[in-house]
């Protein structure tokens, strides 16, 4: 999409965005309680899990209704399917993040701000296939009410803070990173088949990550959340065997 179609671009397309931002703020309010009694890294390990299984469920109804295309797609480069990885981080970040002294509100906005920052790098800088150009008055103007919002969030007058809006914020620029590569998979699958590669690739990674660190599922899940101890213990026996002795 050219940068003048993108300024005249339909109003379904803005209201498809406004949907996607509720929706977002939602997920990060869900991983965040999921973390709160569990861990990020099983929050974000949960989240790309069901993803994968709503993706499927979606992908079988759609297959039966599906009209081939006339025209052939061009091929996705290889790091398009890199989304999930930036989207599994920016879960365990933001479920970090949402935890803290931080709230809801204050991940969000310095996400915001770690979003608009990296659209416009990414515009100047032409990266991941988008066309290069150079910010306008209304881009820096966006970037810079936001910056100023955050600034005068309450949160600033906490100590200890610092840690946790660099996670917010570092979470906003992979969220960016994440839209951009399944955007650009999308126009060589379709938008349902990039979510399932980016919940897939993400599973996946998060599976490996647990292998090293899968101790911590077994500290935290049974207690907190009121599973049977020999659920998890046989849900992760395979982990178990893979990182060896994990404690009690």
């Amino acid at each position: 999409m050219t940068t003048e179609a993108a300024r005249n671009a339909h109003p379904i397309y803005f209201i498809g965005a406004f949907a996607t931002g509720g929706l977002l703020t939602f997920m990060v309010h869900l991983n965040g309680e999921l973390a709160r009694y569990g861990n990020p890294l099983f929050s974000s390990w949960t989240a790309h899990g069901t993803g994968i299984i709503a993706a499927v469920i979606l992908l079988l109804v759609v297959h039966r209704r599906r009209t081939p295309r006339v025209e052939k797609a061009p091929n996705a480069p290889w790091w398009a399917y890199f989304g999930g990885i930036s989207g599994a981080a920016t879960v365990i970040l933001t479920s970090t993040a949402v935890n803290s002294p931080l709230g809801l509100s204050g991940t969000l906005a310095l996400g915001l701000a770690g979003q608009v920052a990296f659209s416009v790098a990414a515009d100047s800088w032409g990266l991941f296939g988008l066309p290069k150009r150079r910010p306008d008055t209304r881009d820096i103007a966006a970037l810079g009410l936001v910056v100023t919002g955050c600034t005068h969030h309450p949160v600033w007058a906490r100590r200890g803070v610092m840690v946790f809006i660099l996670l917010a914020c570092l979470g906003g620029v992979l969220v960016g990173l994440s839209r951009q590569l399944n955007g650009r998979l999308s126009i060589s699958t379709t938008p349902l088949i990039a979510s399932f590669w980016n919940h897939a690739i993400g599973f996946a990674v998060l599976t490996c990550l647990g292998l090293v660190v899968g101790a911590c599922f077994l500290r935290a899940l049974p207690r907190r959340l009121g599973m049977p101890i020999w659920v998890v213990r046989s849900a992760l026996f395979s982990w178990r065997r893979a990182v060896g002795s994990l404690p009690e």
